[in-house]
């Protein structure tokens, strides 16, 4: 059934509401542009008028459909040090696919009991035995063009929605700030 909806959403667009959706808040902040409601925090994004474009350079193609898409490289920090494996975790914008390459266990992920994406409780699975995203991943919009996009939010178990998007859809790039 999950197949089905992605498929669905990816050939119609979104046919459910999104988990969280960007609009400009109620409070003070509201009479200045740009600001949009994330999932745990408010924050400032440049106006789509000017948008960051995206670097593809690190981006790889999806195993699944073939398709160049932005994907996080599996590191981890010893000893002061970052250690890569050369591996590389994503989730596929186009065709939902997700790809898991060393699972890197953080303390954080350690923690999380549900899915960031569906709910789901995830034991002691790397991935999300419903829709399969990994630990840490869940779908947001992108605050240029308000297409759903899959991004690393590895610190959302604490509520802070520190993420890096990088649209595959409207090619600009949004960096959310850590707020822990």
């Amino acid at each position: 059934m999950n197949f089905i909806t992605k498929l669905w959403e990816g050939l119609f667009g979104r046919t459910r509401p999104p988990k969280w959706v960007q609009t400009p808040t109620e409070d003070d902040a509201s009479t200045d542009p740009g600001y949009f409601q994330l999932p745990g925090s408010r924050q400032w994004s440049p106006p789509p008028a000017i948008p960051n474009p995206v670097n593809e350079a690190g981006w790889k193609p999806c195993h699944a459909c073939g398709r160049k898409i932005p994907v996080v490289m599996d590191e981890t920090l010893e000893d002061g040090q970052i250690k890569s494996f050369g591996t590389w975790t994503c989730v596929c914008p186009f065709c939902g696919a997700s790809h898991v390459g060393t699972p890197v266990w953080s303390e954080e992920k350690k923690r999380q009991e549900k899915c960031h994406e569906c709910d789901a409780a995830v034991g002691e699975l790397y991935q999300c035995p419903t829709c399969w995203f990994p630990r840490g991943w869940m779908r947001v919009d992108c605050p240029n063009c308000g297409k759903p996009h899959p991004i690393f939010a590895p610190h959302w178990v604490d509520s802070c929605d520190t993420f890096h998007l990088e649209c595959v859809h409207c090619k600009s790039e949004f960096v959310s700030l850590c707020i822990c």
